[in-house]
């Protein structure tokens, strides 16, 4: 009997301990096996050799996938991690069969792994034979948008806009849509691993600057860029299905470089703490800050780059981050990285096989060891080896340097167990993440369908909704322009368009192709306006130049230029400008011309339309424009946009650009911080989320009203909970978060300082004496406040109207994603008041329920009833439970007792429960003794005592 009530006394108690949810949470789904655990049990069948082979990303040339190809022995024979495929590999094709030979090259290099599986393999150490595992190859693509040179594809995919041109929208939900569009394509096409997107923050532009990013960053705040490729990443989840693996570049940012990445190893002079404010800041939204699983990158492209004073020391400089492993250890110590890195995620070296780093690793071009360079990376931290077409000194080629490498980490992971732990924990990585990808590995989860090819490039509307929302007109204002350039181009007018025009070749034996031809604007201009679009130009009337032509003229101002008689014959010239670099002499003639021939500029219409980076024209060029346009990218929906500027058809916005543009005298440090005219109200804070509103941006935040309200219930004693409204910056948008605002109470002269999430500042405040509580906030340079007035009398509280500030009238900014709060016109609730019982109730319960259940067992023992002590004990523990769990299910009466007494209160019944379960056990007793039958003299005399 004493069994069966210890058994059920057991249960019991596990039923309740699962009551509460938090508790019931934690259990694992049954019979499931996660990603973590299928790689384990995979890597402990895995030998030496395949586990060395999972970390090597290598390159190859063309699209050889034969048996007797060099790729084809490393993936059959060498079990590597993966690929890169990259247009100047020659990887792809040009023309009408881009898209099928990729797909079918990509194919080829997955069904060269698979069929390495199938035949036994002889182990030469221990002349065992074995069958390798199926591990889906990594088939990485860097394709960033904007076309040549920063996509591998140049055609056949979407054109997708530059990472300029999405964060000039200053719109997330953008970003999250070209990322659907990317992943879904290349996913389509068979490719699991995306370089990207670039997180650099270009804060202080240089033109000037060999290391000059333009268009390859979502902008020049670390905040916007961080959200920016938040959503982008999960764009890129979303559009793949999960089947794509993200890995942000160019960690820990390149923005403040001065050298290309992969000619020369940059030297930044900035401590930790201050790239903790900028270049790191935008890695945080993708890592350990990420508000969703989908917006975390699965992996981070660790840039080749030194920092001088990182530890604080400005005369010592450490090695490229890629092989240092302190000052590796140092960035990915901090926490945002660590629990990231905990959860699995992956670090990539940045291409080992660049001649950036080759003249670190042997300036003078005489010895360079292959080995020793992959060896360096992954002992400082890495875990994938992007090892590209790296080659050794001595060696004939890259396939016979890699060789090597791998023979040498086989044998160094056979004799060292440091190193054996390492090479474990980074394929641990990898493995999980392929596992992540496709859940199993068969060729059917793996091998990319033909039939998808039909889905790609159709998207062509989320480019042009990017180029209608981001375009920005950056000089003059555009009331001032509709006085500049009050009228279309007329019937009669000749059009001169001059282009910075480029081309590109997608492979060595592939035609060139133009990126931005000599026509290309003109033609967006025909087709829209020509005779067969309302007429309103006419092809003879239109003459098309390149800044080739017009270097040409400038330096023969001799010579007979057809281009310069055309000028001087026209009312329109029309400038399309890339970016400005010394290594593209006729880049600079735009600027020349400004300069030299302002004689020529007389009396005409002259519109730049930049489509690359807005900040190549300093502010005496500028002042020579009637319109400067921010294009930020130069795909067909770019062009057509701006041909209806040219006719008015379409207004840019007058949000300002995304980087700082010093010949407009915009500097974005300034532009993000708080409109100084607006007046920042204060609210209770409402449970309720607030509601997102993303077609319009008023001027200010609407201010209500409020009516008295007594039921609110603010005594003292009491905490509420506050919060601004959404605090804009001068552009219109929400502040960054982390900018500080002062809430000030009047009563106490308290001050908080906060900062701001989402645009909005919540705080909380102990009412502790009475009177009339006013509550500012501010935040410089927006001194202005709309306070909130609290009269304290005693036990309730009037929450008194707000006192409604005019603003000063500022522009309107145009339609923007903000978070307005809905005006409080209904009762708010008392911030304080429970709602329930959480996890620390739950532990506190037991804890007394236990202690009032061994008083009741101890006391049974005490009187000798050591049979009733389990069930006094028992019925102790059956009271404060039954008492704990009516509280816990906000039975009835249960909410009011826990808003008056919080947790004393529970401490108490609980208390009162087991005792009252005690109670019953007594009277249970009693119940027992007075029902039992009398017993005669003899039975109840002890069997030993009858045996005598």
């Amino acid at each position: 009997m004493r069994k069966n009530l210890l058994f059920l006394f057991l249960i019991f108690s596990l039923l309740l301990a699962g009551l509460h949810p938090r508790t019931a949470s934690l259990a694992a789904p049954f019979g499931q096996t996660s990603a973590a655990e299928q790689a384990q049990t995979l890597l402990e069948t895995m030998t030496p050799q395949e586990r060395i082979g999972q970390l090597f990303l290598v390159s190859f040339p063309a699209q050889d996938v034969s048996p007797n190809s060099q790729i084809y022995d490393l993936i059959v024979n060498h079990h590597i991690g993966g690929v890169i495929l990259d247009a100047k590999n020659n990887n792809f094709e040009l023309g009408e069969n881009t898209l099928p030979a990729a797909l079918s090259l990509i194919t080829s290099l997955q069904q060269a792994e698979y069929t390495g599986t199938q035949e036994a393999i002889v182990d030469q150490a221990t002349l065992e034979s074995y069958f390798p595992q199926f591990v889906p190859l990594f088939v990485g693509v860097s394709q960033n948008g904007d076309g040549y040179p920063y996509d591998q594809i140049y055609a056949g995919l979407t054109e997708l806009p530059s990472p300029m041109a999405i964060g000039a929208t200053w719109r997330p939900e953008l970003a999250e849509q070209v990322g659907f569009v990317a992943g879904q394509e290349l996913s389509n096409l068979g490719f699991n691993l995306f370089l990207g997107p670039s997180l650099d923050v270009l804060a202080d532009p240089n033109p000037d600057s060999l290391g000059d990013l333009s268009v390859r960053s979502f902008g020049g705040d670390p905040y916007w860029v961080g959200q920016m490729g938040s959503a982008y990443v999960r764009g890129i989840h979303l559009g793949s299905a999960g089947k794509m693996a993200v890995i942000a570049k160019n960690f820990p940012g390149y923005g403040g470089a001065d050298r290309p990445p992969q000619e020369e190893v940059a030297t930044v002079r900035k401590s930790l703490e201050q790239l903790k404010q900028i270049e790191l800041a935008a890695f945080y939204p993708v890592t350990g800050k990420a508000v969703s699983e989908s917006s975390t990158a699965d992996g981070l492209l660790l840039s080749h780059i030194r920092y001088q004073g990182l530890q604080g020391n400005i005369r010592f400089t450490t090695r490229p981050i890629t092989f240092d492993s302190q000052a590796f250890s140092t960035i990915f110590g901090l926490p945002e990285f660590t629990s990231w890195r905990d959860g699995g995620g992956l670090i990539i070296t940045d291409d080992l096989s660049s001649r950036a780093v080759r003249r670190f690793y042997d300036p003078s071009n005489t010895s360079f060891n292959a080995w020793e360079v992959i060896r360096d990376a992954f002992l400082a931290g890495s875990d994938l080896m992007y090892v590209g077409n790296i080659t050794s000194t001595e060696d004939e080629d890259s396939h016979a340097s890699i060789l090597k490498a791998l023979d040498i980490f086989t044998q160094k992971y056979e004799t060292d167990l440091d190193f054996q732990i390492r090479v474990d924990r980074s394929v641990l990585r990898i493995l999980t993440l392929k596992y992540e990808l496709y859940g199993s590995f068969t060729p059917d989860n793996v091998l990319p369908v033909e039939e998808n090819l039909i889905n790609i490039g159709t998207s062509d509307a989320v480019s042009l909704e990017v180029a209608r929302q981001g375009i920005t007109l950056l000089s003059p204002s555009i009331d001032d322009l509709e006085l500049i350039v009050p009228n279309t181009p007329a019937l009669s007018d000749r059009i001169i368009f001059i282009t910075d025009a480029s081309t590109a070749q997608q492979c060595l034996l592939c035609p060139t192709t133009s990126t931005l031809g000599a026509e290309a604007l003109q033609q967006a201009v025909l087709r829209l306006y020509g005779l067969e679009a309302g007429s309103r130009v006419i092809r003879q009337n239109l003459f098309s130049f390149t800044f080739d032509d017009l270097q040409t003229m400038l330096d023969n101002p001799n010579s007979y230029h057809e281009i310069e008689v055309r000028m001087e014959n026209a009312q329109w010239l029309i400038f399309s400008m890339l970016d400005i670099r010394n290594d593209r002499f006729s880049s600079q003639s735009l600027r020349r011309l400004l300069s030299d021939r302002e004689d020529i500029l007389q009396n005409k219409n002259v519109l730049v339309f930049a489509f690359n980076a807005p900040y190549y024209l300093d502010t005496t060029d500028i002042s020579k424009l009637d319109a400067y346009f921010g294009m930020y990218s130069k795909s067909p929906q770019f062009l057509d946009a701006a041909a209806r500027i040219l006719f008015k058809e379409f207004t840019p916005t007058s949000d300002g650009p995304p980087v700082s543009v010093p010949g407009i005298e915009y500097y974005l440090i300034d532009k993000t911080l708080p409109e100084p005219s607006q007046v920042i109200p204060v609210f209770l804070d409402q449970p309720s989320p607030e509601v997102t509103t993303p077609e319009a941006t008023p001027d200010q935040e609407p201010i209500p009203n409020l009516e008295p309200t007594p039921i609110t219930n603010i005594k003292i004693g009491d905490v509420i909970a506050l919060r601004t409204g959404v605090i804009l910056d001068h552009n219109g948008h929400p502040v960054p978060d982390g900018t500080v605002v002062q809430f000030t109470f009047s009563l106490t002269g308290e001050t908080k300082a906060i900062e701001t999430r989402q645009g909005v500042a919540r705080t909380t405040h102990l009412i502790n004496g009475g009177g009339q509580l006013e509550i500012r906030a501010i935040s410089e340079p927006a001194l202005q406040s709309n306070p909130l007035v609290i009269n304290i009398p005693g036990p309730e509280a009037t929450l008194l109207p707000t006192i409604t500030l005019t603003p000063t009238p500022t522009p309107t900014p145009s339609t923007e994603p903000t978070l307005t709060p809905t005006p409080l016109v209904t009762p708010v609730p008392t911030p304080v008041s429970r709602v329930g019982t959480d996890l620390v109730d739950w532990g506190l319960s037991f804890l007394v329920t236990l202690a009032v259940s061994l008083l009741a067992y101890r006391a049974a023992i005490s009187i000798g009833q050591v049979r009733w002590s389990i069930r006094w004990a028992l019925c102790a523990w059956i009271g404060g439970f039954l008492t704990y769990i009516y509280l816990a299910l906000n039975l009835p009466g249960s909410l009011e007792f826990l808003d008056e007494n919080g947790r004393l209160g529970i401490i108490w019944a609980i208390l009162i429960g087991g005792a009252i379960g005690w109670v019953g056990g007594w009277l249970w007793k009693k119940t027992v003794r007075i029902s039992r039958p009398l017993a005669s003299p003899e039975s109840s005399v002890p069997a030993k005592t009858k045996n005598g």
